[in-house]
């Protein structure tokens, strides 16, 4: 439930979603307990959907100079 409920949050912030919108997911879905919200709150306030952009040509320039170091 709370990846189901986390995934709809990432889809929604990455079109810019509005604070009360996602307010309106995490609170509305039935069947989540007040630890699992507040997590969830959490999790939506740290996520950086540019993060993951970052990162990738990072990754890529570490695999070429690990190819160029010698065994």
């Amino acid at each position: 439930m709370v990846d189901q409920v986390r995934e709809t949050l990432r889809e929604r912030i990455k079109r810019g979603a509005s604070f009360e919108e996602l307010e309106n997911i995490i609170r509305l879905t039935r069947g989540l307990r007040e630890r699992e919200r507040w997590d969830l709150w959490n999790w939506a306030w740290r996520y950086d959907p540019e993060a993951q952009k970052r990162a990738q040509p990072l990754g890529a320039v570490r695999a070429f100079f690990a190819r160029l170091t010698p065994s």
